[in-house]
């Protein structure tokens, strides 16, 4: 895949989801933000590139119509430490990780439902951050045998 200066871009990096403890991120982002900017530039410092994390549907939606602001905003102060490291994010997950913090009223939806209220908290964070980047959405749709994403990513990418 080739950068927008037209250099080859290998995406070197890790997955961040959770400390030692095993909390995840927007477990501990709000109270513990040092913990995240030591943890990202101690990655930006082993070489890293990239950084993969994974959220919790269930703390960036207060309800299937209603998302979590709070979260929203604390992604974006993400998104501007990825800016200050120098590290793209790759968003992954908009998974419940935890049983006892799945809220009642995500298991009472439908499949359909589930999904409708996913791509409501998707466009929301693309709208509150539009510096999101994902590099397993551009990898996952590079046309085989080439080294730029076809057009379809290009117009999907965030």
């Amino acid at each position: 895949m080739l950068a927008e200066s037209g250099r080859p871009f290998t995406p070197r990096g890790f997955n961040y989801d959770h400390e030692g403890d095993g909390k995840l991120i927007e477990d501990y982002w709000d109270d513990q933000w040092p913990t995240v900017e030591s943890a990202f530039w101690e990655m930006k410092g082993l070489g890293a590139n990239v950084v993969r994390i994974h959220l919790q549907f269930d703390r960036f939606m207060e309800s299937p119509t209603t998302p979590r602001q709070s979260s929203l905003d604390q992604l974006a102060r993400l998104v501007k430490l990825a800016e200050e490291t120098v590290l793209y994010l790759d968003v992954t997950g908009l998974s419940c990780y935890h049983k006892p913090d799945v809220p009642p009223w995500y298991d009472a939806l439908s499949e359909q439902e589930r999904w409708q209220a996913q791509t409501r908290e998707v466009l929301q964070s693309a709208r509150t951050v539009q510096s999101l980047i994902s590099g397993r959405l551009i990898a996952s749709r590079a046309r085989p045998g080439t080294r730029t994403p076809s057009a379809e990513c290009r117009r999907s990418t965030l």
